[in-house]
């Protein structure tokens, strides 16, 4: 059978993709390039009645010829503490000289029973990777990447969130020279943080893990799935994996994470032998500076910038835009105490003059757990006033839960910030 007959890779539809080569119909013979029957997989994310995509492979991917253990990062949390704001004001620091990757040398900075947040520094390429149970969003705060998938290849760079469901085969490839073209050339009016510049390694992450979908919110959807018309972002603004390129070759592990215990499963051929695939669960990468801020009259509250939408929490991003405009509006939040779960902030990028007495500073995370009164500190609603806009890059976890501490990242805490105010 000619390659060139099969289909030619164009969107059908919003959303639901057909890349490379793939039959005409699902469930049907047909054979590859060499004259073998192609191998069909589902990849979904609820049995058969979820989202889901067909690939097709030139060997069958459950062929397994080695299983070993495999000590994955560290789950274990710490509730021994305080009930405090927390402060992780250092990023893991790997030795002079030591090689890192972005899957086995993560920390855990909180988790709880849905969610977990690590953080890494990559200074090497990681080993093939599953998570067999939790999508992953990582964003990248500076360097640059190829994340290959078995799916196609994408670069990544500084503002991009990459979006990897659950059972998807990957391995990140921070680059060893920073490329300044790693963020593609948007609209002329494009907001573009000064971090978008840093793009020379190491290659530093946040990873959101989510047991369940992470997506965009359901308010910014139709009944068919298509992000609406008040939606910061639009489906044009999403970039998608390179048609895959087929690697035959033998005897391939992955890393395998189930829960809290990991897996390395040695399989007779490796699973990027994917000559094509169709269907609506893909990785995905969407960069925060094409996403569209909202200016109010009046103080809103953050779900107005919401990002992502996740089982145990919501990802907002407060990016630069208009302050509010009332007369006598106050321009910063105000003072507010959770209930319902831990909130998170990442201070990503831009001016946090406001907190650098506490320490906080480009790269820090505060957690602020339920019950605990946090917001601004005294003097700044009068000392904003007269501001128009603001020029931080903030993004924000709004938890649905308790998180936790990670024992490994107990080092990083800074233990005098709970007085800071």
């Amino acid at each position: 059978m000619r390659m060139d007959l099969i289909h030619d890779g164009r969107i059908s539809m919003p959303h639901y993709r057909n890349v490379g080569c793939y039959p005409p119909k699902r469930h049907i013979y047909w054979e590859g390039p060499e004259g073998s029957p192609l191998v069909e997989e589902l990849l979904g994310d609820d049995g058969f009645d979820g989202e889901s995509s067909l690939l097709y492979h030139l060997h069958n991917p459950a062929g397994v010829e080695g299983r070993a253990p495999w000590e994955p990062p560290s789950t274990e949390s710490d509730s021994s503490g305080l009930h405090a704001a927390m402060h992780f004001p250092r990023r893991p620091a790997p030795a002079p000289g030591a090689e890192t990757d972005a899957v086995r040398h993560r920390v855990m900075l909180v988790g709880g029973d849905t969610l977990r947040v690590w953080r890494a520094v990559a200074t090497g390429a990681s080993p093939l990777y599953r998570n067999a149970g939790a999508d992953e969003c990582a964003y990248v705060e500076a360097g640059t990447a190829l994340v290959h998938t078995a799916m196609g290849s994408m670069e990544v760079g500084p503002g991009d969130f990459v979006v990897i469901p659950a059972g998807v085969v990957h391995a990140w490839h921070p680059s060893t020279a920073g490329r300044p073209d790693a963020v593609p050339p948007a609209d002329p009016g494009r907001r573009t943080p000064p971090a978008a510049r840093d793009t020379a390694p190491p290659l530093r992450l946040t990873l959101f893990e989510s047991a369940g979908r992470i997506s965009a919110p359901a308010r910014y959807l139709s009944p068919h799935g298509l992000l609406l018309e008040g939606s910061p972002y639009c489906e044009r603004d999403l970039r998608h994996p390179d048609p895959p390129q087929p690697v035959d070759a033998r005897g391939t592990t992955v890393l395998t994470r189930h829960g809290h215990r990991g897996t390395a499963i040695t399989y007779r051929h490796h699973p990027f032998d994917v000559v094509g695939w169709t269907g609506t669960l893909y990785p995905y990468v969407l960069n925060i500076a094409d996403c569209e801020p909202v200016s109010a009259r009046l103080h809103a509250p953050p779900p107005v910038h919401q990002i992502f939408a996740m089982p145990g929490a919501d990802l907002i991003f407060f990016t630069p835009r208009l302050l509010e405009y009332h007369p006598h509006a106050v321009k910063v939040p105000y003072q507010h105490v959770n209930l319902g779960g831990d909130e998170l902030l990442l201070f990503a990028d831009g001016d946090f003059s406001s907190r650098t007495e506490s320490g906080v500073r480009q790269g820090s995370v505060t957690v602020f757990p339920p019950g605990v009164p946090h917001g601004p500190p005294p003097g700044l609603a009068e000392a904003t006033r007269g501001q128009q806009e603001t020029s931080e890059w903030t993004l924000l976890l709004d938890g649905h839960e308790r998180l936790e501490p990670g024992r490994d990242a107990l080092p990083m805490l800074d233990p005098d910030y709970p007085l800071t105010w």
